[in-house]
């Protein structure tokens, strides 16, 4: 038997990058750390500490050039 396919949640701003895996419980999140009006890291850090949450793989992305970021 194969595993049935998860399915996929967006967020569209902070609220949302808080709000979605508290209701969803994600086993991963794709987590845009370079946004121009959010701190991803921020959001992360919230995140790392959520109850519900401490198994939940957090992969930070950007598609920023700044050194920075990279």
């Amino acid at each position: 038997m194969q595993p049935r396919a998860q399915p996929v949640h967006l967020g569209a701003d902070d609220a949302d990058g808080i709000v979605q895996p508290r209701k969803f419980r994600p086993e991963v999140i794709l987590l845009d750390i370079g946004l121009p009006d959010v701190d991803g890291d921020n959001i992360a850090r919230q995140l790392k500490w959520e109850p519900g949450l401490e198994e939940t793989r957090i992969i930070g992305l950007t598609g920023s050039a700044e050194p920075g970021l990279r």
